[in-house]
């Protein structure tokens, strides 16, 4: 009998990389990068967030000026105008940018955590790290609160990493035995 750990992913299915344990490794990664580099971490999130904002705004325009001629087309283009608008302030004035956004992850982080308690109440399995998942982003979305707006440069760069590293480690726990079922 061969006792010895073998490295080949076709004998050791548990180290077979999957899709959800690569990302749950690259979320990882990403969590510790954040929080090393906290500042231009910030900055990137506000940036990213701009131009995916802006991305949408043009998008949303498109679509405007496809149906102009059709009832609300006013709403369409102010929407538009608020997602250009949205994504201009964050791209042209970064510092004013990462204040807003630590407001806005703050409250979505409260709210998240509420949900991971309705989540853990209705799975069978792993519910006891879906509710500390769920107390440590409410814990997050408190300090970032509470520390608003002076705290909101490394508040930014350092809780979204230890987001992202929760994450991460979310999904090499939970996500495997979710990889081969059938969306419904």
């Amino acid at each position: 009998m061969n006792n010895q750990l073998t490295l080949n992913s076709t004998e050791n299915p548990s180290i077979k990389p999957t899709p959800l344990k690569l990302a749950g490794w690259f979320l990882i990664l990403l969590g510790i990068a954040a929080i090393v580099g906290f500042p231009t971490a910030a900055v990137a999130i506000d940036l990213w967030l701009g131009f995916v904002l802006l991305l949408a705004g043009t998008g949303q325009l498109v679509y405007a000026w496809n149906l102009r001629t059709h009832s609300g087309s006013v709403w369409r283009f102010l929407w538009a105008i608020c997602y250009l608008l949205a994504g201009s302030v964050l791209l042209l004035n970064p510092p004013s940018g990462i204040v807003t956004l630590a407001f806005v992850l703050g409250v979505l982080f409260l709210v998240e955590g509420i949900f991971r308690f309705f989540l853990a109440a209705q799975l069978t399995t792993h519910r006891l790290l879906l509710v500390a998942d769920g107390v440590l982003v409410i814990a997050i979305g408190a300090v970032i609160l509470s520390g608003w707006p002076a705290d909101s440069t490394w508040v930014v760069g350092v809780l979204v990493g230890i987001r992202l590293i929760v994450s991460g480690i979310l999904l090499l726990t939970v996500g495997p035995p979710f990889q081969n079922t059938t969306p419904l």
